[in-house]
């Protein structure tokens, strides 16, 4: 009976650490970010969500590998991600900026995942219709190239492999710790459950709210200024290893 109370408690517990998890600073930043860029409400929380996926399958996929292999991701996988993400705040930071105050009222907010793999999309169409070969030229139109619903998904993959945050190994040690993999496997479920619904809550607000904003342009470029400083702030203390200093939501 005891053995039961424990295991209960220890499940109820990996819940409580994948809701914490799931209020980390870089899903917030990453999640409003995604939220604003779409002018429809259904489109905005069907992108997010897709973000929410994209991370809970690679926590799913890292948490089997630990608790079936033994195995961990190298110790600088980590900072690596925590630099990648650091960068793309950075790049939303500083274009935001330069948006709001080149748009004025039509300002409308853009992921810098978004950008990125616009870039990137924009640049392989350049070389490839510079590039000598026998296929005719193609014209970069709306519907070609990475869709914006791949791109929050990837988004939420690149998020998951640089997620090892103190939750997360919490739960890592404690379901390679147990004596059945079959309860490690449960409690891994559970604290993905848990991520999942922290995740889609914020992602449900963060849509709404952007909704009602974006009918006041005033605000919406007064909301603009502050997703680029806390941009811009974040992106810094991550790309700089700084990343403690930034104030736990709901303790650690």
């Amino acid at each position: 009976m005891s053995l039961d109370f424990s295991r209960f408690s220890v499940f109820s517990l990996a819940f409580l650490l994948g809701l914490r998890h799931g209020i980390d600073w870089d899903h917030l930043a990453a999640i409003t970010d995604i939220s604003g860029t779409s002018g429809y409400k259904k489109e905005s929380l069907i992108l997010a969500l897709l973000y929410v996926v994209g991370h809970a399958t690679v926590v799913v996929i890292l948490g089997l590998i630990i608790i079936l292999v033994g195995v961990n991701l190298p110790a600088w996988v980590d900072p690596l991600m925590e630099h990648l993400v650091g960068v793309t705040l950075l790049i939303l930071g500083f274009w935001l900026m330069f948006s709001v105050f080149r748009h004025g009222p039509s300002f409308r907010l853009k992921s810098r995942w978004m950008l990125i793999f616009e870039a990137v999309n924009k640049l392989s169409f350049f070389l490839h219709n510079k590039i000598p070969h026998k296929h005719k030229q193609y014209k970069l139109g709306l519907n070609q190239g990475i869709s914006s619903l791949k791109v929050a998904f990837i988004i939420g993959l690149v998020h998951g492999i640089g997620a090892e945050t103190p939750t997360q190994i919490l739960l890592f040690i404690t379901a390679a710790g147990m004596n059945h993999s079959f309860f490690a496997i449960i409690l891994l479920v559970i604290f993905v459950f848990g991520l999942i619904v922290s995740n889609t809550l914020i992602s449900i607000f963060s849509v709404f709210g952007y909704a009602k904003v974006k009918e006041n342009s005033g605000f919406y470029l007064v909301l603009g200024l502050t997703t680029a400083v806390f941009s811009l702030v974040v992106g810094s203390l991550f790309l700089f290893n700084k990343g403690n200093l930034l104030p736990a939501i709901i303790g650690d």
